[in-house]
């Protein structure tokens, strides 16, 4: 059975094939691919059409993840791939370097799993010479119509919130693509599968009246028409796409006891790796860590704190709190013979109340060798990790598993919650990946009841 959500490590490590080795070799079993019409062909990098995307997904804590099989044309003109954003059935991925429309070598990438196919679509032909990003990439199922667009309905949108490089703040742009209705295209193959538009507007002003820049740290999406671009530090950019030819925008602070002052010697810390927000049963909640970048907080008393916004998000209630040390305190995490570790990088679960997975990593010093003059400082090494399910509740933890990874550039790892397994009937070879990736953690991982 599919996991109703998943908790997805948003880098993809794509597995590289040479072309010629390709041919003749019939017909591929991967996702079928979306192509874009011919006049726009050649803005999507070669090779990126005949991407292949496989998901191989698991229960939380287990980290699901998507393989790819890409071309190495492609993948030395794209360099890297990264899941952005997703939403019901959809997850978006950028491929390239930089940002989104800072190069022509870029292009998104919009998995389905309805049906398993893969949409190609280049970053945004308008002509913008330097721009700043105020919203990474994000993508909504919009079951709303067109807007006027030419379109009858928008089967999803791609949306970037950004402002010109010379320009300020308020004023910003939302350049979107709209993807066409299967029922608008059905039946017309002549039909382009969407169209990008933008509209410049006012953002409003609390987003520009803060000393530092509102950044986006993650976006999520929020009904059947809104996305949530989020400032871990500052707060959310509500921006509702109803119509899409008039979004609406509102700006929504986070709670008073979640401010802390930044300035120190390394600046505004990484918010993602102590807090974290997103859509739990339709209602927007807030995980918080604090203490966490508190230089002389003991480990132990930093709090693990949910907060939930109002439904007409006027206001948010201080909800379940728990300390590192009731965690460790706890006869499930002493049952599992785990060291005394600091749990980071939190996401909320999608469908359990007050569950929250995080991540303790376990390394070492390791001492350098006199001797050695070309190894002149002690290096960490990696011993382990570990993802778990806490019942911040009821303070205790649910579940556990220890993740295999590759290098220590993989110690604060990049997670990002989805549901895209709900949307689908796996496939035969879906739920070989599940069965076969839930087996490789299956001596890992120990259930509590």
């Amino acid at each position: 059975m599919a996991p109703s959500w998943v908790l997805l490590e948003r880098v993809v490590k794509p597995t590289v094939f040479d072309e010629e080795e390709s041919k003749g070799k019939g017909e591929s079993t991967g996702a079928p691919v979306k192509y874009l019409p011919t006049r726009l062909r050649q803005e999507v990098p070669a090779g990126m059409r005949d991407v292949k995307l496989y998901p191989q997904v698991a229960d939380p804590p287990i980290v699901s993840r998507f393989s790819m099989l890409i071309s190495r044309k492609a993948i030395r003109v794209v360099g890297t791939v990264r899941a952005q954003c997703a939403d019901k059935s959809l997850v978006l991925f950028y491929a390239g370097t930089g940002f989104p429309g800072s190069s022509s070598h870029g292009c998104h990438l919009i998995y389905d799993a309805i049906d398993g196919s893969l949409t190609a679509v280049h970053t945004f032909p308008f002509p913008v010479s330097g721009v700043i990003w105020v919203g990474t990439a994000a993508v909504l199922r919009h079951g709303g119509g067109g807007g006027g667009y030419g379109t009858t309905t928008a089967a999803y949108v791609l949306a970037e919130l950004l402002r010109p490089f010379h320009g300020s703040l308020p004023d910003a742009t939302l350049v979107m693509w709209l993807s066409n209705s299967p029922a608008s295209t059905s039946g017309s193959s002549n039909k382009p599968p969407g169209q990008w538009v933008k509209e410049d507007f006012r953002l409003p002003i609390e987003v520009c009246t803060g000393t530092d820049p509102f950044t986006s740290d993650l976006v999520f999406s929020f009904g059947e028409s809104c996305l949530c671009w989020t400032d871990l530090f500052m707060g959310i950019l509500f921006c509702d796409l109803a119509t899409l030819r008039a979004p609406r925008f509102r700006f929504i602070p986070l709670p008073k006891a979640c401010s802390f002052d930044p300035v120190g010697k390394y600046g505004r810390p990484n918010m993602p790796e102590f807090r974290s927000m997103g859509r739990v049963n339709g209602v927007i909640k807030l995980i918080d860590m604090e203490g966490f970048t508190k230089e002389y907080q003991a480990v132990d008393e930093v709090k693990l704190t949910i907060w939930t916004l109002s439904a007409d998000l006027s206001e948010w209630e201080k909800g379940p709190v728990c300390s590192v040390g009731d965690i460790w305190a706890s006869e499930e995490f002493i049952a599992m013979g785990l060291p005394r570790l600091r749990p980071m990088c939190p996401v909320l679960s999608m469908v359990d109340e007050d569950v929250v997975c995080v991540v303790m990593s376990e390394v070492e010093i390791e001492e350098s060798d006199v001797t050695n003059f070309d190894d002149e400082e002690n290096k960490l090494k990696f011993k382990a990790q570990y993802v778990l399910d806490i019942d911040v509740r009821h303070k205790k933890v649910l579940s556990i598993t220890q993740r295999h990874i590759e290098s220590l550039a993989d110690l604060i790892p990049n997670l990002i919650a989805c549901e895209f397994t709900a949307y689908s009937e796996l496939s035969k070879e879906m739920k070989t990946m599940v069965e076969g990736n839930e087996a490789e953690e299956s001596t890992k991982r120990m259930k509590l009841k």
